[in-house]
């Protein structure tokens, strides 16, 4: 069994998963016949058979696994082992996949606070640790908090860890995309060109990671309006998705909707539709109701159907992503301010100016709290609600938007 283990570890880190499944679950039932109930050996087994539905995309039959994991550690284990550690830990990445962001927020601190106990300063797990949490925090929006984490996770692994292994790619990719989320867009840049050189070089063609850091980068020169330069690189990626993945994994849908949205921004309206309704679609079914995945293709969508003139298929659309982030996520994170300055400018442009006031102040004021002084979304804000005010006869309140707006130096749109 251990030796179908590590030959399963070994296919799963080259990117065949579907060779190392069978040899996962054949060691899984080879221990639970030699090992009595409880053993540590079964739950390691679990564990790594979990994981690889979760890189699958088989989340809800990856959850069982984990649990069981998890339950026999802590009954085999002392508290505060590492192992127990780990199976916290890759519950609370299950959970966060499936939205479930408050349940994952509990395990991943319990797990770090048992790595910093168990472990020697420096130690990977640490970072893994680190990592995880910051994660979390990064998707209730909790920025400034998941920062420092990344960092000190960069950190760890760049003293631990011989140059170029994929650890330091890792952090690399995620600190930068943390770094962009704040328009730090140089600092990120430089991070996702390290981590890309990186997985070039020690990763096979085609592999998962190899399609995440093209994937990173893409949506970074988006950002920065180099439209040219992402397009070939969303392209390879969803290539390297619709080769490795199962039809129906989440990440299919990411590829398909980050595509989708270049193709939107380039005008090419029709070539983008049927992407963000293959990525709808795979959300909602591969995903539990109410997550926030689903409101982001709902609102990709909603915003397409606008520009086609399709106002009354874009309203339920943005009203139904709307509701979805309400329910899944924090007050005050910003993909609730992206939700309520799409209604609004929706409701603004049929000219039902009264529905869209409250929204976009709401909005606005989401902004200013979550990010960081002079973020181009603040701008955004400013100028939406400036806009609506003039249209309003309130040329006082609009002239004193659009004078912070030119204060800060942003530009709005």
């Amino acid at each position: 069994a251990l030796s179908l283990n590590n030959l399963a570890l070994l296919y799963k880190a080259q990117g065949g998963l579907t060779k190392a499944e069978p040899l996962y679950e054949e060691a899984l039932a080879i221990f639970r016949r030699a090992r009595p109930p409880g053993h540590p050996d079964i739950a390691s087994s679990l564990n790594n058979l979990a994981s690889l539905y979760q890189v699958q995309g088989r989340l809800s039959e990856a959850q069982p696994l984990y649990e069981e994991a998890l339950t026999v550690r802590r009954q085999a284990l002392p508290p505060s082992h590492p192992d127990v550690a780990i199976s916290l830990d890759n519950l609370a990445s299950l959970y966060e996949a499936q939205g479930r962001l408050a349940e994952a927020e509990s395990l991943s601190d319990e797990a770090l606070a048992i790595f910093r106990r168990a472990l020697p300063p420096g130690h990977p797990d640490i970072s893994s640790g680190l990592n995880n949490l910051a994660s979390i925090y990064q998707a209730q929006g909790r920025l400034s908090e998941a920062q420092p984490l990344y960092e000190e996770a960069l950190v760890l692994r760049r003293r631990a860890l011989p140059p170029g292994h994929p650890d330091i790619a890792l952090s690399l990719n995620n600190l930068a995309v943390l770094y962009q989320a704040q328009d730090q867009l140089p600092e990120a840049r430089r991070l996702f060109e390290e981590a890309l050189v990186i997985h070039r070089q020690v990763l096979p063609p085609g592999h998962l990671d190899t399609a995440i850091g093209l994937n990173n980068l893409a949506l970074l020169y988006r950002a920065e309006g180099n439209l040219e330069a992402a397009q070939p690189l969303l392209e390879e990626v969803l290539a390297i998705f619709r080769q490795a993945l199962p039809r129906e994994h989440p990440d299919m849908a990411a590829g398909l909707i980050n595509l989708a949205g270049l193709y939107h921004d380039l005008g090419r309206l029709s070539e983008a539709q049927p992407l963000y309704e293959e990525a709808l679609a795979i959300r909602r079914r591969a995903l539990p109701p109410g997550h926030p995945d689903i409101a982001q293709s709902l609102n990709c969508l909603a915003c397409l159907c606008q520009d086609l003139g399709r106002l009354s298929e874009a309203q339920p659309l943005y009203e139904e992503a709307l509701a979805i982030r309400r329910r899944a996520l924090p007050p005050g994170h910003p993909d609730i301010a992206q939700s309520l300055n799409n209604l609004a400018r929706f409701y603004q442009d049929q000219d039902r100016l009264s529905e869209a006031q409250p929204l976009f102040e709401e909005a606005l004021a989401i902004w200013r709290q979550a990010l960081p002084p002079g973020h181009p979304y603040i701008a955004h804000g400013l100028n939406n609600l400036a806009s609506l005010y003039r249209a309003q006869g309130n040329l006082d309140a609009a002239a004193q938007l659009l004078e912070e707006l030119n204060h800060s130096g942003s530009v709005g749109g």
